[in-house]
């Protein structure tokens, strides 16, 4: 479960129980050491994202109304209210036959967890607004890396798929008819008025966008919406432009996904990070039948995925962080901590350069995430069949989930697989 759902949950059962009307003590105290239990390891985890932030590192965006989650009164559903709707008297815990201790504190009576529930509240207040500062304050390069992160969990055999198809259906692929492409899909990117959460462009910002240049490139009778003009201006503040590369600014993209992930749609985020992948296939080929542009791709991928061993690490250990490795995990200790100084040793192994190369190609980093697996597998981190594994963690059709657990099966091919192996058991 993300963090925000984790609070957002925990706030939700808070509510609740203000509310619960059942007179039996049993149950209401019962609910109560939940909500203390609860409060404090989801403390735990707030202070651990408060963690990543002070490295550089996000994972997700809380997306919470902090305006809202920084108040008590907010919690507790009003200023002068008890936090029980029928508060009870001060029992000792011992008459209900219970016996309870958290983090090494034997709790007596429901006096103490009534206090436990409030000071985690109080806690939980004080790390939020930490965390909204921190985000408030956060350097560039987090968002960049944050799009980066995102990218990395999407399929990218799907968009892909898209763009071999049309190079399939273009009867001469030339510089021109690529242009052409990159025109249309930032065209079609537009019309959808995804970035309609930007500030409204100036009459000067209006007045640079050129659509006559613009409709050059598309095809003969494309319709270009009335507010066209306007999306073009806001896009402009996300790009550059190196000769033909059209360049996107990951760290200012970054922060728009960052700012307004929920206020979009998932199709929309998902459209945001295809537009990107769409455009390196693009530029890869364009390079191809044009060499000189190749030394803007360089530039481009400086201080990004190819050779920044630290993005790549992070975004490989946010596969390991998901639903499907605890399911399939042999042992508990192979936990968080584990997964970050794992992928920590890996990226500065001797095998980094090769890792990094393989995630630099877009279309060749399913294949990496599932050797990778497969590598844990043989060492015994996780057990299951190859299908099984590849279908919790794909999710998708038959066809891709037989892939995918093809590249699981396929690990000892790659060069870091007895290094992996050597890891776990040494």
């Amino acid at each position: 479960m993300s963090l925000r759902k984790s609070v957002l949950c925990y706030l939700g059962a808070l509510h609740a129980y203000y509310d619960f009307d059942v007179n039996h003590h049993l149950p209401r105290i019962c609910f109560a050491l939940g909500l203390a239990t609860t409060g404090r390891k989801l403390n735990e985890e707030i202070r651990d994202y408060l963690k990543d932030l002070e490295q550089g590192e996000c994972h997700e965006v809380l997306g919470l109304d902090f305006k809202k989650m920084t108040r008590k009164d907010y919690w507790l559903k009003g200023k002068n209210r008890s936090l029980h709707r029928c508060p009870m008297e001060n029992m000792a815990l011992q008459d209900f036959g219970l016996s309870y201790v958290l983090d090494g504190k034997h709790i007596s009576n429901t006096a103490e967890i009534e206090e436990m529930i409030v000071d985690s509240i109080n806690e939980m207040i004080i790390l939020l607004e930490e965390a909204q500062k921190k985000t408030m304050n956060a350097p560039k390069a987090l968002f960049g890396d944050f799009f980066r992160k995102m990218e990395g969990r999407m399929n990218e055999k799907v968009v892909a798929a898209e763009y071999k198809d049309w190079v399939m259906k273009t009867e001469n692929l030339s510089f021109d008819s690529l242009k052409e492409y990159q025109t249309l899909i930032v065209a079609e990117f537009l019309k959808k008025k995804i970035l309609r959460f930007t500030t409204e462009p100036s009459k000067k910002a209006l007045d640079q966008v050129r659509l006559d240049l613009i409709k050059d490139y598309l095809p003969y009778g494309y319709e270009l919406t009335s507010e066209f003009a306007i999306s073009c201006a806001r896009f402009r503040r996300f790009i550059s432009w190196d000769d033909d590369i059209l360049r996107i600014n990951y760290d200012a993209y970054g922060k728009y996904l960052f700012q307004h992930y929920y206020k979009l749609s998932e199709e929309e985020r998902n459209d945001m990070i295809r537009l990107d992948l769409l455009l390196k296939m693009i530029h890869r080929d364009m390079a191809q039948l044009k060499p000189e542009l190749a030394v803007f791709l360089k530039a481009q991928n400086v201080g990004n995925d190819s050779k920044n061993y630290f993005a790549v690490g992070k975004n490989l250990s946010v596969m390991l962080e998901g639903d499907w490795f605890r399911q399939f995990r042999t042992d508990k200790k192979y936990d968080r901590e584990w997964i970050i100084r794992f992928m920590s040793a890996l990226m500065k192994s001797e095998y980094r350069d090769v890792i990094s190369k393989e995630w630099s190609k877009a279309e060749r980093r399913l294949m990496l995430k599932g050797a990778i697996i497969g590598a844990l597998k043989e060492a015994g981190v996780i057990e299951g069949s190859n299908l099984s594994i590849a279908k919790a963690f794909v999710g998708g059709l038959d066809k891709e989930n037989k892939t995918f657990a093809s590249y699981i099966g396929k690990s000892e091919k790659y060069e870091f697989n007895d290094w992996i192996r050597g890891y776990v058991k040494g």
